[in-house]
């Protein structure tokens, strides 16, 4: 729920610094307060004032709540004035400060009161264009949005939480049907950010930069009369409404510090110290489905203190992602793709000295490489909120299953045991039909795992069942078993047991050190290792 609250925040805030205007200052307001309640945002005004070609709002007020419950974002503004210009513009002027609150719930459903501000001294907006479409550009020396406090059910409240500030901002919009489609583009310099938080548990402090970012997306809400993207995302995604952006991030260092106390109760502490090279981000949602993926670069960390004996450092050349995903009902079956690399992992020296002093393992940067496509049946929409509410009633069931003695880890009681096969036993709305593997491979060590193949559900429809065929090969395998037993981590007597199983699932292949394997799925849950029946 967090989440989602903090998203809308970020995206009020980013419109408000570039919001769908209009030629005069009233069709400004109504274009405005058009978009915002397409998001399902809830637009009050205290104050109405028309001098001339100025209109003064007061105590302007923007809530957007979780559906069905209590829990929502409040951005106040305590005045907006739109002024319109002899050339046809119009310039907006806001607050230079603006209180933000969220109210939202802890993990046993107490409540929660976040307190922020934003920031936005000498933010400058123009508007040009007519009430049919208009352009809107903006820049500002600095955007800040501080956490002041957070307000806790049974504990002290936080103060000073937190502060992020977005400096030489700027950027463009353009707005059309009436308010509910926006497209735009936005840029930044230097951003900068601290945590703080202390509790009797212990602290947690951090700070870092990022060199810059720049953005672009559009929001297309459903036509008019369609549920809000806040009221009820899987209808307005059936009318037609699309979110759609795409994020890049310049390169950043990051420094984490904690402390606290151990399992033992002793005191404990350690930090955190993270670079990230450029990195981005896109993602679109529409009735077709969810499309995200990502790509970072330059990623080196390091991590001491806390329980480990020694420094953790390790590097990432480069990690990407792409998940494609539907999320509408339909009888017939959806495409889907789920695919993550990681390549050039490298860990520090002090790490291979602890088990490897002697360097017998090749100290070559370790890859993994997924990609799966395939074919899903959705059966109820992913964003239906009687999903949503479904799930957290089995969750709640299963949580309030448990009794003072489950907690102290004695035998589950029958209450919780049959909580818990309440919610093993929610039918999934989504069936799987069909799964390639395009490619599943992992490289570390000196040794080099891949396979491929196609499965897919029988005609019976028995999902533990799969029919089709698993092709994998192994490179390096019998010299990686010779290292280990060398360096004693692979004790001799166990050196046989594991050269059988490679007998038993793979064959000699091409080259010295190369094993193959093809692994057949048959009707009735038979299957077959080179030929040879397993089960």
């Amino acid at each position: 729920m967090l989440v989602r609250l903090s998203t809308s925040s970020l995206a009020l805030a980013v419109a408000m610094a570039a919001p769908g205007l209009a030629l005069t200052p009233e069709e400004l307001w109504s274009s405005w307060t058009t978009s915002y309640e397409a998001m399902g945002y809830t637009v009050t005004e205290g104050s109405r004032e028309l001098a001339g070609d100025t209109l003064t709002l007061g105590d302007v007020s923007f809530r957007v709540e979780e559906a069905g419950t209590a829990e929502g974002l409040t951005v106040s503004l305590s005045q907006i004035v739109m002024q319109g210009a002899a050339d046809g513009s119009v310039r907006t002027t806001f607050p230079e400060t603006m209180p933000l609150k969220i109210d939202t719930v802890d993990e046993e459903g107490r409540p929660v009161v976040i307190e922020m501000t934003l920031a936005a001294p000498n933010l400058d907006l123009q508007s040009t264009g007519d009430a049919a479409q208009h352009t809107d550009t903006y820049s500002g020396p600095s955007i800040t949005v501080t956490v002041d406090r957070v307000d806790l059910a049974e504990e002290p409240d936080l103060a000073d939480v937190a502060t992020i500030t977005v400096n030489e901002v700027s950027g463009q919009s353009v707005t059309s049907d009436g308010g509910r489609s926006i497209s735009q583009t936005n840029r930044s310099g230097r951003i900068d950010y601290r945590i703080g938080v202390e509790t009797a548990d212990g602290s947690l402090a951090a700070n870092g930069s990022i060199e810059g970012s720049e953005s672009s997306g559009e929001v297309a809400g459903a036509p008019e009369g369609s549920p809000g993207l806040q009221e009820a995302l899987d209808e307005a995604l059936k009318a037609g409404a699309v979110i759609a952006g795409r994020f890049s991030l310049g390169a950043g260092t990051h420094q984490v510090e904690f402390a606290g106390t151990d399992s033992e109760g002793e005191p404990s502490s350690g930090n955190l110290a993270l670079k990230i090279g450029p990195a981005e981000m896109t993602i679109r949602l529409a009735e077709e489905g969810i499309a995200y993926q990502g790509a970072a670069t330059g990623i080196d960390t390091r991590i001491e203190g806390g329980d480990m004996p020694f420094p953790v450092a390790y590097q990432l050349g480069e990690v990407t992602f792409d998940v494609q995903f539907p999320v509408t009902a339909s009888e017939a079956p959806q495409p889907f793709k789920i695919a993550y690399s990681l390549a050039g992992l490298a860990v520090d020296e002090a790490i291979w000295a602890t088990f490897d002093p002697g360097e017998q393992l090749p100290r070559d940067p370790a890859s993994l490489d997924i990609d799966v496509t395939g074919q899903v049946r959705v059966t109820q929409d992913l964003f239906d909120p009687a999903l949503a509410q479904a799930a957290g009633d089995a969750a709640g069931e299963a949580a309030g299953g448990m009794d003072e003695t489950d907690a102290t880890g004695t035998e589950p009681s029958e209450g919780t045991a049959d909580a818990a096969d309440d919610t093993a036993d929610m039918p999934s709305p989504v069936e799987p039909v069909e799964l390639t593997i395009n490619q599943l491979a992992l490289a570390a060590l000196g040794a080099r795992i891949a396979a491929e193949g196609q499965l897919a559900v029988p005609e019976s429809g028995d999902l533990s069942q799969p029919v089709g065929t698993i092709s994998a090969q192994m490179d390096g395998a019998n010299g990686l078993i010779e290292r280990l037993t060398a360096m004693g981590l692979l004790p001799p007597e166990q050196v046989q047991v594991v050269r059988m199983m490679l007998a038993m699932f793979t064959r000699p292949g091409v080259g010295p050190d190369n094993l193959v394997s093809e692994f057949e799925f048959r009707e009735g849950g038979q299957i077959f290792a080179n030929g040879q029946q397993i089960r």
